[in-house]
């Protein structure tokens, strides 16, 4: 074989194999199975929020709220959680318009969706429901009643201790929704849509101990998921 034959095949392999790896590249990623999926709206719970499903050696994935949704509607999830975020819909810091969430997509995925905190106020102005500002911050361990029976809710007491940090509060109910929990501090503490597995608190369950961990659980169970439950101790 001449030197210049040899040459022209080496020259060939290497096209070859410099289009097979741009060609995968430019491959959208092969869809794969999640128990959740995390929309993170920039709280610092969201990292409690990670260590809880950690706890329970779920798989789950993890977006920004400005994710590209195209590719990660890909994926199939069980359920999904919209974590909180610092930003304020009462005080003209963000408008419904411009969360860059695809809402369409995300509601019509038919599984069951959480919000938490900025997650629940996304999910009230999205239906037609409105935030507005609190005298003063609500922070720490505050009593909220549980007034109407939810799946979410048990194995709860009627009256829990909920971390709270939110100054926003609902002051009108989204359509199609129903009350299921509240407090002396903000009377809409969690809410249910009547029809669909769509469900919104606005305390941190994430950074509420036992009983917090405990209606994420119940969450994990709606969704369908299979997770592995620590002692108590491990989650106080």
């Amino acid at each position: 074989m001449s030197r210049y034959l040899v040459y022209c095949i080496a020259w060939c392999l290497m096209l070859a194999t410099a289009y097979t790896s741009t060609h995968a590249q430019q491959q959208p990623p092969s869809p794969q199975q999640f128990c959740l999926l995390v929309i993170r709206n920039g709280i610092f719970y969201d990292t409690e929020l990670e260590t809880y499903l950690k706890s329970r050696n779920i798989s789950y994935l993890v977006a920004e709220k400005d994710a590209d949704f195209a590719t990660i509607m890909q994926h199939r999830f069980k359920g999904v959680i919209l974590s909180g975020g610092p930003l304020l819909y009462s005080a003209k810091d963000v408008d419904i318009e411009a969360v860059h969430i695809n809402f369409a997509a995300l509601l019509n995925i038919d599984c069951p969706v959480l919000g938490i905190c900025f997650g629940l106020q996304t999910i009230i102005e999205l239906f037609g429901g409105k935030m507005g500002k609190m005298k003063k911050l609500s922070e720490g361990m505050q009593k909220v009643q549980l007034i109407k029976q939810s799946v979410l809710f048990e194995g709860l007491p009627h009256e829990v201790d909920f971390q709270q940090n939110h100054y926003d509060c609902s002051t009108k109910m989204p359509y199609n929704f129903h009350l299921i929990a509240s407090s002396k501090i903000c009377p809409i503490e969690g809410i249910q849509h009547n029809k669909k597995p769509i469900f919104g608190v606005q305390f941190h369950p994430e950074g509420s101990g036992i009983y917090g961990y405990r209606l994420l659980d119940n969450f994990l169970k709606l969704c369908g998921c299979i997770f592995t439950n620590p002692q108590p101790k491990a989650i106080v």
